[in-house]
């Protein structure tokens, strides 16, 4: 997340500048990461934000927009590291890093020992 604040920064600073971000996975995601598999779908990173810093709290408040948002009426369930399932809470803020990152240029560089895999949509859906 740290990489799509820095370009919404120099985006809204009017900077004109190409930026290259080297991402480990194969979307941009950082932490904030979330599998897909037939019709479950699943956060394994972190799911929420909180900081007692105000930018980071204007930021995600009132300076990004809501544009694709979709309200999950669902339920929503912790996998946690012993295995048990239970209920989930509900997400604190709506994800950050696609509507960040949604008017750039990505492009996917696939590590040789990987073109076997499809590439990323940049989601954090990738497979494992």
């Amino acid at each position: 997340a740290a990489a799509a604040a820095a370009v919404f920064e120099l985006s809204a600073a009017g900077v004109d500048a190409d930026v290259t971000v080297l991402e480990k996975s194969g979307g941009l995601c950082g932490r904030a990461a979330t599998r897909r598999h037939e019709a479950l779908t699943y956060d394994y990173g972190a799911n929420y934000v909180t900081s007692d810093d105000d930018r980071v709290n204007e930021l995600l408040t009132d300076r990004l927009d809501d544009d694709g948002l979709v309200d999950i009426s669902e339920p929503t369930y912790t996998f946690g590291a012993d295995g048990e399932v239970s209920p989930g809470r509900e997400p604190e803020w709506p994800p950050v890093v696609l509507r960040v990152g949604a008017d750039t240029d990505r492009q996917t560089v696939v590590r040789p020992d990987r073109r076997d895999r499809p590439p990323s949509d940049g989601r954090g859906d990738d497979p494992p």
